[in-house]
């Protein structure tokens, strides 16, 4: 598509507004997952030891830590489609563009992970031929895998209180 010199300033700055409000997506989950740590701790440290003399129930903290998990994970669950939508459009307005794929953020995005490290050993991980392994393997290294495990595990976590702590 040819475009002229106000058709590509215009998809500039639209280039511009992507690129910020996917920067911002970002912060906003991992600040929300901080603080939805945060609440856990808050929540599980209330729960009673001695139900006598509690001042909520354990189902009813169970409860709130259960519906808190709940709603932060379908915010995230949206905001990893807008980004998924950022990207995508990103990706064409580079295209557009004719900015190469080395260059492009979004493209280079489309390719990460790369080998991902190991923690503490620095190992990478390497890739097989297979692209079905290579496919689970950066499926499972980024942070959006990582995120719904948080969020997995606290629901586990207050199904477990919800049925076990009185």
């Amino acid at each position: 598509m040819n475009h002229d010199n106000e058709d590509r300033e215009n998809l500039r700055s639209v280039y511009g507004v992507i690129g910020t409000l996917h920067s911002t997506i970002i912060a906003t989950r991992f600040a929300v997952a901080g603080l939805y740590m945060a609440a856990l701790a808050f929540l599980a440290s209330a729960l009673p030891v001695d139900p006598g003399k509690a001042l909520l129930p354990g189902t009813a903290i169970g409860a709130l830590g259960m519906a808190l998990t709940l709603a932060l994970w379908i915010l995230e669950i949206r905001n990893l489609c807008l980004l998924e939508n950022l990207e995508d459009r990103g990706r064409s307005i580079e295209s557009e563009l004719k900015v190469s794929e080395e260059l492009g953020l979004f493209w280079l995005m489309l390719k990460q992970p790369e080998g991902p490290r190991v923690p503490f050993i620095r190992w990478r991980l390497p890739y097989t031929h297979n692209s079905k392994a290579k496919e689970v393997i950066t499926y499972i290294f980024t942070h959006s895998f990582g995120l719904s495990m948080i969020y997995f595990l606290g629901i586990a976590f207050w199904g477990w209180v919800l049925f076990r702590v009185r």
